[in-house]
């Protein structure tokens, strides 16, 4: 796998198929492939699909509650098929708060090895337990129908 960091971002290219592009603030978004056979191949297709984090998204008034919108490969390259992920949504833990970052940065990996990518997105300045941004990560599961939300959050 090549790894080429181009304006702040880090490009994947992955045996010929569609590029995966992850936003990293001041690194490489690190692609730890365990056991799925294409690193962000969140649906098992065969082709990588598109992570895009939205960290100062706007949401329900909030500023900087962030987002991360993926958009899925095909045979022909990116589809119409996408998803948004944020904070509030069902699944994902915490409420939509400002400032919280949401999607900062993102990495993919197959981290529960079922043979499909998951993605794993920050949220720096998320609050936990009293704890003024004190940083969560949110992990996001593959499956033959894409990503999914079980809540699990770091």
């Amino acid at each position: 796998m090549r790894q080429v960091v181009i304006g702040g971002a880090g490009l994947f290219l992955v045996m010929g198929m569609t590029p995966a592009l992850a936003p990293v603030d001041t690194g490489i978004a690190v692609a730890a492939n365990r056991g799925a056979a294409i690193p962000f191949d969140f649906d098992g297709d065969g082709y990588a699909d598109l992570a895009v984090g939205i960290p100062h998204e706007e949401l329900r008034g909030k500023a900087g509650a962030g987002a991360v919108q993926v958009l899925y490969g095909s045979q022909t390259g990116v589809s119409a098929h996408d998803q948004l992920w944020h904070q509030g949504k069902k699944g994902v833990k915490g409420a939509v708060e400002a400032r919280d970052d949401f999607g900062h940065d993102v990495a993919s990996g197959d981290f529960d090895a079922d043979g499909y990518a998951d993605l794993a997105i920050s949220i720096p300045r998320e609050d936990i337990k009293g704890v003024s941004n004190a940083g969560a990560v949110q992990v996001l599961y593959g499956s033959p129908d894409g990503l999914t939300a079980s809540g699990d959050q770091v």
